[in-house]
């Protein structure tokens, strides 16, 4: 009698041990897949930062390309700021003037001469480039490769200053400035060298 009785329980228990087993072993796969869900939020929040890191790199090129572009257009803001300062013109009158003697000091100088010069000065290239764009200038240069000479004449430096409304005797109020500029940059070999240019 009281082994029979004994049955039901032991069966009840066995079935709340069997449950308890399923239930324990649920909330461990629970844990699990709690655990594996954060560990793919992570690793898709890796290859997220990973695609970012990628395009910051691929835009690296587009940036160290940017940086020498805006420094040169620092230098040239300042050297037109100090000839608009000291002499008391106009930006564009500061620009067209320095291109004009920039591109006489090119005609003068030995290649490797004014090579140096704008390695050194990289800015005066933009300036180079400004006068380039300028109809008067454009003729200055022309007129010195008419010449089949590497020698440009004052007069015709005086013409486009005066196409600039610039009076004659404002060349050589912007030679010193000029000088000063390249002279805190360049060797003293190069300096001398454009001095020479410079002179009338």
């Amino acid at each position: 009698m009281n082994e029979i009785s004994l049955c039901p329980k032991k069966r009840f228990l066995s079935v709340c041990a069997g449950v308890l087993a399923v239930f324990l072993s649920a909330a461990a796969h629970a844990d699990m897949f709690d655990a594996l869900n954060k560990g793919l939020s992570k690793a898709q929040q890796a290859v997220q930062q990973g695609k970012q890191l990628k395009q910051n790199v691929s835009q690296l090129p587009n940036l160290t390309q940017q940086l020498p572009q805006q420094a040169l257009a620092v230098g040239e803001n300042v050297l037109t700021q100090r000839l608009v300062s000291q002499l008391g013109i106009t930006p564009q009158q500061a620009q067209g003037g320095a291109g004009a003697l920039l591109q006489l000091a090119k005609a003068r100088m030995s290649q490797q001469a004014f090579q140096s010069l704008t390695q050194s000065v990289p800015e005066f290239n933009g300036l180079l480039a400004q006068a380039a764009a300028n109809p008067p200038l454009v003729n200055l240069a022309q007129a010195a490769i008419g010449q089949n000479s590497t020698l440009m004449g004052m007069a015709q430096v005086v013409s486009t200053f005066k196409s600039l409304n610039l009076s004659p005797d404002s060349v050589q109020q912007f030679v010193p400035v000029i000088v000063d500029y390249a002279k805190a940059r360049a060797s003293e070999q190069v300096t001398q060298a454009l001095i020479s240019a410079l002179l009338p």
